[in-house]
């Protein structure tokens, strides 16, 4: 029985390729993120002028009756002086007004696009 609990555990772990331990992290470190991998979840370690940014662009593009609601809705994280917006637009003239609109709040901020095009 014991040979085919191991036998199960690591078929299960081929097939997933570990992905059922890739989300772990050890108690009492702090995650540490590349830009590519913020995620929505990272902003709340971010501080009142992170989330006031965050919320005026988010503010900005749902207001937008142009832009899809896929636009509208993407992921925006503003953390120290990066912001990151990550999600699907339609076409890179969408992507550029989304673009737009963040630069009006980023003050000296980097903007880290990483948006894709659904058409």
């Amino acid at each position: 029985m014991r040979l085919k609990s191991h036998f199960f555990l690591g078929a299960l772990l081929a097939i997933t390729g570990g992905a059922c331990s890739s989300g772990t992290q050890e108690y009492g470190k702090p995650k540490k993120h590349t830009q590519e991998q913020v995620t929505a979840d990272d902003q709340m370690r971010g501080n009142d002028s992170d989330i006031e940014v965050t919320r005026k662009i988010r503010s900005r593009l749902t207001d937008d009756d142009v832009l899809s609601l896929s636009a509208q809705n993407i992921t925006i994280v503003t953390l120290k002086k990066s912001v990151t917006l990550k999600g699907e637009v339609r076409n890179q003239q969408e992507r550029d007004r989304v673009l737009e609109h963040a630069r009006q709040f980023t003050g000296p901020r980097s903007i880290n696009n990483q948006m894709i095009y659904t058409e």
